[in-house]
């Protein structure tokens, strides 16, 4: 892998919304203590990689993990660095070929599944004349064996400042999205902090999460394959036929965003099934019960509608 110079021209920093401000600063706040672990819970589309992005930033972390679940969001969360104004050395760690993708070409980011590699590069960030000033390493949790393996190499290889674990929980019925951040020295990984797999991350159920499943039905995500030869998620129904409302959104997304909408759709419809509604006679106050359920601020009962076939929970949904 040959390292290359920062991409020249990227545009300035755009302006955050006020949640994103505030969140940014909520999490690099508590990150600020070493060792310390945080959890950003938002729907899909809000920005948080965005968010992330700035985190990094405020805490002016030099050697940054960030974790996904997939290539495609691999590539598209290095894009979004880039985007951003960052011009550090960036290196996907998967067995993505990053020149074989124009636009990661066009963006100078890397790709490597070489421990020595990765190794070579982590030994080197700091600020002396002869050291890289920052990096930042996208890996697939697929590749995370390749980040334990460079603490084998022969080169002395720093914790990371900043490491954040992008997952969808799909556990519990749950829509959300989640990334979770670690800062600070500590053992394991060279990480700073543990890293567990998708669906393995220790759940704090009350504020954001059910008691147990919201939902129960035979509606499932399937993963297919488009007429065009692209791989897709989709709705199907009990009798594996797809599910028009849902798959007609779903054709819109793109990928790696449409298995995460598709996770999204699928817990709603259970939900409706379940509540006696379909998508021609559910109301805004059905949805705002559906929502308080979930764990959205509510001031009244929450649960089930009242006239619903389960029974519903009553008090304030905080």
């Amino acid at each position: 892998m040959t390292v290359v110079a920062a991409t020249p021209g990227l545009p300035e920093k755009g302006a955050l919304f006020p949640d994103q401000a505030e969140a940014v600063s909520r999490v690099a706040r508590h990150l600020r203590r070493p060792g310390t672990r945080g959890l950003y819970v938002a729907a899909t589309g809000t920005g948080k990689t965005l968010v992330s992005i700035r985190v990094a930033d405020e805490l002016q972390a030099r050697l940054v993990l960030f974790v996904v679940p997939t290539l495609d969001l691999a590539a598209q969360t290095a894009l979004a660095w880039r985007r951003d104004g960052h011009t550090e050395q960036m290196v996907i760690v998967s067995s993505m070929d990053a020149a074989g993708r124009d636009a990661l070409v066009a963006a100078r980011v890397m790709s490597s599944s070489s421990p020595v590699t990765l190794a070579t590069l982590m030994s080197v960030v700091g600020e002396r004349d002869d050291q890289i000033p920052a990096l930042t390493l996208i890996c697939t949790y697929d590749s995370l064996d390749k980040i334990q393996e460079t603490r084998n190499t022969a080169y002395a290889v720093p914790p990371f400042d900043l490491a954040i674990m992008d997952f969808t929980n799909r556990g519990l019925g749950v829509w959300d999205v989640r990334v979770e951040w670690s800062a600070g020295a500590g053992e394991g990984c060279g990480l700073g902090a543990r890293v567990l797999p998708p669906g393995r991350f220790p759940v704090r159920r009350g504020r954001h999460l059910m008691d147990g499943r919201l939902v129960v039905g035979d509606l499932r995500v399937q993963e297919i394959v488009r007429g065009n030869g692209r791989v897709s998620y989709t709705v199907v129904d009990t009798d594996c036929t797809l599910v028009a409302e849902a798959d007609g959104f779903l054709r819109t997304c793109r990928a790696g965003t449409d298995r995460t909408y598709a996770y999204v759709l699928v817990d709603h419809l259970r939900w409706l099934r379940f509540a006696g509604l379909d998508t021609g006679s559910v109301s805004l106050e059905h949805l705002r019960h559906y929502m308080a359920a979930l764990g959205a601020e509510y001031p009244g009962p929450f649960g089930l509608p009242g006239g619903g076939r389960g029974s519903a929970r009553t008090g304030t949904a905080r």
